[in-house]
């Protein structure tokens, strides 16, 4: 019986691979956003945190949501991979319980069945490619 090689996390490679992660978020995203219009959905989302009042989503907020969480994942992975031994296997957990929880707050919204659609797939988007992403290239040598 073979031990298990240890997991590794790679710092030179999640300081490239949270770029990418981010970029191909945005990318993802932005072919929904452009579908969705081209489609004729309107997607209103809060005017502020906490706001009742819907506004339509506008492209700085896609980018920007879709972007700024390939570098927090980035940091979640690298803490874990200075604070257990097994970053992957947990990065992936967490990611996944992450994802799920950033639907609630779509459901919650006053929101249309397209709105709550194309938001979530959004989400997914995001979830999923910066997952891999940072799991592909942040991995370490062994």
């Amino acid at each position: 019986m073979t031990s298990a090689e240890p997991e590794r996390v790679a710092l030179s490679g999640l300081f490239r691979a949270s770029p990418l992660a981010g970029v191909l978020s945005v990318l993802g995203n932005l072919a929904v956003f452009y579908a969705a219009r081209v489609a004729g959905v309107l997607v209103n989302i809060p005017e502020a945190p906490g706001s009742t009042t819907m506004v339509p989503l506008e492209l700085p907020p896609v980018v920007i949501s879709s972007l700024m969480p390939a570098f927090a994942a980035a940091i979640v992975l690298a803490l874990l991979g200075r604070l257990t031994a097994s970053p992957l296997s947990i990065f992936r957990g967490v990611a996944v319980v992450v994802l799920v929880l950033s639907f609630i707050p779509v459901f919650l919204l006053p929101a249309g069945v397209g709105t709550k659609v194309v938001l979530s797939l959004m989400h997914l988007i995001s979830g999923v490619v910066i997952t891999f992403v940072l799991l592909k290239f942040g991995r370490g040598a062994g």
